[in-house]
């Protein structure tokens, strides 16, 4: 008598075809997230490849302020028309649907969105106007409002790392938190 449960597969394309099987009916559970993960990460890629255009001659003052121009352009297409708010509200609402409580799940989630709002180019590229306008006279308003774009997307890096946090701890306190108004950005 042999222990344990019989084999499910006895070839490779059997388990080949489970595969594609199994994958097909993710997608198809999941097309609207996996459909705004991709294009958030073309409009990322889209904009990541703007900023790479050679810039035009000029002053330095005129120069930091058309590349912060176009990075806050690329910055408004990534955020969407959406506000930080919408935005980790959102993450928490995907969060809650898609994982199950897996805090693998729920690192995958996080790291989606993080990519899209604190690690792409643009951000780097804002970071980088921020340090090029500092060293420049005479640009106090160019600085204040490069430092309130940069403010806010360290925000929304702050909120999805105390969201990723607070789910991983405790998945049944997070949602009640969630739904009660009571996580740390909903204040």
């Amino acid at each position: 008598m042999t222990l344990g449960r019989p084999r499910k597969y006895h070839t490779e394309e059997e388990l080949i075809d489970a595969h594609k099987v199994r994958n097909r009916r993710h997608y198809n559970k999941n097309k609207e997230r996996i459909a705004e993960q991709r294009r958030l990460a073309r409009e990322a890629k889209r904009a990541s490849e703007q900023l790479s255009k050679p810039q035009e001659r000029g002053t330095p003052l005129s120069l930091a302020r058309s590349l912060f121009k176009r990075c806050k352009e690329d910055v408004k297409r990534i955020m969407n028309n959406r506000t930080q708010l919408g935005i980790l509200t959102e993450v928490c609402i995907e969060i809650r649907d898609h994982s199950g409580g897996d805090p693998e799940a729920i690192e995958k989630i996080v790291e989606a969105w993080r990519n899209v709002y604190s690690r792409s180019k643009v951000v780097s590229e804002l970071y980088h106007v921020h340090s090029e306008i500092y060293k420049l006279v005479g640009c106090g308003k160019e600085l204040a409002e490069v430092k309130r774009v940069r403010d806010e997307l360290d925000n929304i890096e702050r909120g999805l790392l105390d969201i990723w946090s607070e789910a991983v701890m405790d998945m049944e306190g997070f949602v009640a938190k969630f739904e009660r108004k009571r996580l740390q950005f909903q204040y």
